[in-house]
Order: C-alpha cells, then sequence, then structure tokens
C-alpha cells in the first residue's frame, strides 16, 4: 500500500487499505508520505466506528426473569404469579463477540460461528450482522480522502 500510495497508484491503494487497517497506526504513519497521514486516520476512524457499534449492539441471547422478593426465576413476565407480584428484575447477557478491525473482514463467518452456538437466536444475530454489514458496505474507499 505505501508503494502504491507513493507513486501514485489510488486502485492498488484502495484495494489494499482494508487489508493493513487494522496494523497499529503508528506502522501506517511511519510508511505513509506526509500528506497521506490525516486521511489514513480519517479512513482508519470509519472502520473504528463501526467496531464500537457492532460491539455495542450485539445481539441479547438470554434473558432470565428473577422475582426480586422470592427469588423465582421460571418466569419471564413483568410480575411474579407464583406467590408474591413482585417486580421481576430482568436480567440480559449480550452476545459476546470477540470483535476486532480484523474480524470485520470475516462478518459472515463470526456471525454464523455465533449462529450454531445459540441457534435459539439465529434471527437476531442476522439482524446484527445484516446491520453491520451494510455499515461495512457503506466505508468510503481511501482515495476519496486524498
Amino acid at each position: 500500500m505505501a508503494y502504491a500510495a507513493k507513486h501514485g497508484y489510488p486502485e492498488i491503494v484502495d484495494e489494499t487499505a482494508p487489508l493493513v487497517v487494522s496494523l497499529p497506526i503508528g506502522d501506517i504513519v511511519r510508511l505513509l508520505p506526509q500528506h497521506l497521514v490525516v486521511p489514513w486516520v480519517i479512513y482508519k476512524q470509519q472502520w473504528n466506528d463501526i467496531l464500537i457499534n457492532a460491539l455495542t449492539s450485539q445481539p441479547i441471547i438470554k434473558r432470565n426473569a428473577t422475582c426480586v422478593y422470592c427469588g423465582s426465576s421460571r418466569l419471564r413476565e413483568a410480575d411474579c404469579d407464583s406467590c408474591c407480584r413482585s417486580t421481576v428484575a430482568q436480567a440480559s447477557e449480550r452476545l459476546s463477540l470477540n470483535l476486532s478491525i480484523p474480524s470485520l473482514n470475516s462478518l459472515a463467518t463470526i456471525a454464523q460461528q455465533a449462529k450454531e452456538e445459540h441457534s435459539k437466536f439465529a434471527e437476531e444475530i442476522d439482524s446484527w450482522q445484516q446491520n453491520i454489514q451494510s455499515q461495512l458496505d457503506g466505508i468510503q474507499k481511501f482515495s476519496i480522502f486524498i
């Protein structure tokens, strides 16, 4: 990518940028001509924003209801009908995927593995994957910022 950037090959820069976006920014900055440092930071920020969204929007895969009074956990209602009609505390757990910028390049594989482990939540995982994939599809090419 550095060679292509230095010698004016934007098509090659655009093809290689997603492959090196996960490298430490200091490594890339040392290789790029000075006039491309700010464009690189802007380009990389797109990936960081999507990664943050992917991490914070992972589907809820487990909802347990526990009565705050008697401790009954067999209900999924807002009230405990078994004994005390107390408020039920909802405990939610999000799907915990080990995501990073490189893993965003293999989102389909990650989603498939998650569906195999949590088959009851395949619809939620599919929806999450489609949302993240649409954001990835919207990433502007590095050459746009040059």
